[in-house]
C-alpha cells in the first residue's frame, strides 16, 4: 500500500441489541408549543396551575422547568400558598432521588394546564418544594405529566417544541 493511498473503508456492524428501529411519528397533525430554552440549556414552559377544589376558582400562571429526569411534578410552596388549601392534609409518595435512594415526600392534588393556553390539562399530584431561590421557574414538570406529550429538544439549535 502506497503512503498516499487511502486505507480501505470498513463497515461497522452493530450488534442487534444496539440497532435502533427507525420510526416516524407524524407531528403535523398535532398541536405544538414552542418552549423557551435558556442559555444553559434548561427548557421552560409557561403553565397555569388551578386549585383542584371544585368550589374554588383560583388560578396562578407561572414558568415551569421541563425535567425529564424527575418522576413527579413539583410546585413551589409560594405558588401553592396562594390557594386556600390545607397543606396539613398530606399524603406521602415514594420517589427515587437523584442518587438512587428511595425517599418519601408529601404530595398534594392540583390541576395544571400545559402550556398555559389550555390545550392540555392534567389533574395529578405534586410535591411541594421551596425553590424560591430559582429566578426562572416556580414549578417543575416531571415525567408524570410529560408522558402525555412528545418533546423535541435540539440542543445544537437551542430549540424545544412540545407536541400534544
Amino acid at each position: 500500500m502506497d503512503i498516499n493511498e487511502e486505507p480501505p473503508k470498513r463497515k461497522i456492524h452493530l450488534p442487534i441489541c444496539l440497532e435502533f428501529p427507525t420510526f416516524q411519528i407524524k407531528l403535523e397533525n398535532r398541536m405544538k408549543h414552542i418552549l423557551e430554552v435558556l442559555p444553559n440549556g434548561l427548557i421552560i414552559c409557561n403553565v397555569k396551575i388551578t386549585n383542584p377544589l371544585p368550589d374554588k376558582n383560583e388560578t396562578v400562571e407561572c414558568a415551569a422547568l421541563i425535567d425529564t429526569g424527575s418522576q413527579i411534578t413539583a410546585i413551589c410552596k409560594s405558588i401553592y400558598n396562594k390557594f386556600s388549601i390545607d397543606l396539613s392534609k398530606e399524603e406521602k409518595i415514594s420517589i427515587l432521588t437523584l442518587n438512587g435512594m428511595e425517599s418519601e415526600a408529601p404530595y398534594y392534588p392540583f390541576k395544571m394546564n400545559v402550556p398555559h393556553n389550555n390545550w392540555c390539562s392534567s389533574f395529578t399530584r405534586a410535591v411541594i418544594k421551596d425553590f424560591t431561590d430559582r429566578e426562572k421557574y416556580e414549578a417543575i414538570i416531571g415525567i408524570d405529566i410529560l408522558r402525555n406529550f412528545i418533546l423535541h429538544y435540539d440542543g445544537i439549535q437551542g430549540t424545544a417544541i412540545l407536541y400534544s
